[in-house]
């Protein structure tokens, strides 16, 4: 009688233990694809101080790297003082998105071109954004692109202020570039979803 209540008791525990088991293989399975989600579909959130300087953050997550770039943006809008000389400036700087001095109603359109290479041995998810009341302005030849390895996309940054309701000033901002990188080559099918 002993022994049929002690095997009884140790099957219990056993299935007791299967029970935990399979509770914590569940709760990490869960956990691990909200983490993964999160990862792939995060939303960036419009930084609360824009850029002074340009910057790059590194982001290390368990499923992909983001790297973010983040350029100062700025142009200054005024008007046509002398009809007989044009006081306009487009700048070169390499480390902010500068578009110099332009002319209300009369050199409206100004564009930049944004190289972005792939060193790496993975596709990268390339995702270009832009913040304050510069943002208006800014448009891009193409957006949320996948870079192969090896290939060097040319991205036109255009700022164009025709349409808009736009008084002469001083429009400052941020562009930011975040790239998504799978750690994985299981995951790179997930970049082309995202």
């Amino acid at each position: 009688m002993k022994k049929k209540a002690k095997k009884k008791k140790d099957k219990r525990r056993r299935k007791k233990k299967s029970n935990r088991f399979l509770l914590f293989f569940f709760v990490l399975v869960v956990f691990l694809t909200l983490v993964f989600l999160i990862e792939l579909f995060g939303v960036e959130k419009e930084p609360t101080t824009l850029a002074v300087n340009m910057s790059k953050e590194q982001r290390e997550g368990i499923f992909f790297e983001t790297i973010l770039f983040r350029y100062p943006a700025e142009v200054l809008v005024i008007k046509q003082k002398n009809l007989t000389k044009l006081n306009i400036g487009v700048s070169s700087d390499t480390d902010r998105f500068n578009f110099g001095r332009i002319i209300l109603n009369v050199t409206p359109v100004v564009t930049k071109f944004l190289s972005v290479p792939n060193n790496g041995k993975r596709p990268v998810k390339v995702k270009i954004s832009s913040y304050g009341n510069i943002s208006r302005f800014i448009k891009l030849s193409e957006n949320d692109i996948i870079v192969k390895p090896g290939e060097n996309p040319e991205i036109r940054v255009v700022l164009n202020i025709t349409g808009n309701k736009t008084s002469t000033g001083y429009y400052t901002g941020e562009v930011d570039i975040n790239i998504k990188v799978p750690k994985y080559d299981f995951l790179i099918p997930a970049l082309y979803a995202s």
